[in-house]
């Protein structure tokens, strides 16, 4: 009977948020790749637009858009990595199965706090993005800061992403 509870509660949880998807969109520099010897000075930085959309309601997954000032598009896959991680408690607690003495061991997700991201235009250029998140837990929609590299040599620096 508990078994069956409990499946029916996982199952109306998965239903009720299995649309609560969340997005949000960013902005960087594009720099120029680094000019070889007797090339001319590059030009200013271009601005740079981010968009993402997580994977349901996922904080650790889902998909990062760049689009640069010249109407390339890049898109792909982002991800959080996580761990399990064992938790040691030296005091008595309680939780919903009743209470229990210290020196007793549970399961903890371990955010990363680090985002990471291969890109892919439809010229088969690529790119490659790393944050640092403000709030691991809440995932790109927390906030982070990083930067991308092209696989031209160009880089993004200073890019923000943030939610809505």
């Amino acid at each position: 009977m508990f078994r069956r509870s409990l499946a029916a509660v996982a199952a109306a949880t998965a239903l009720l948020m299995g649309g609560c998807e969340s997005t949000g969109y960013g902005q960087g520099a594009l720099w120029p790749a680094a000019p070889g010897p007797g090339a001319p000075t590059p030009g200013a930085p271009q601005p740079v637009g981010f968009s993402w959309r997580s994977d349901g309601p996922s904080a650790t997954r889902g998909t990062l858009r760049v689009r640069l000032a010249d109407g390339r598009q890049f898109e792909g896959p982002y991800i959080q990595p996580t761990t399990l991680r064992d938790v040691w408690f030296d005091e008595p607690r309680c939780g919903w199965r009743g209470c229990w003495d210290g020196d007793r061991m549970a399961w903890a997700m371990h955010y990363s706090g680090r985002l990471i991201s291969v890109l892919k235009d439809r010229k088969g250029e690529s790119m490659q993005c790393r944050f640092e998140l403000a709030y691991p837990q809440e995932g790109p929609a927390g906030g982070g800061i990083g930067r991308c590299t092209l696989s031209t040599g160009e880089r993004i620096e200073g890019a923000v992403l943030n939610g809505e």
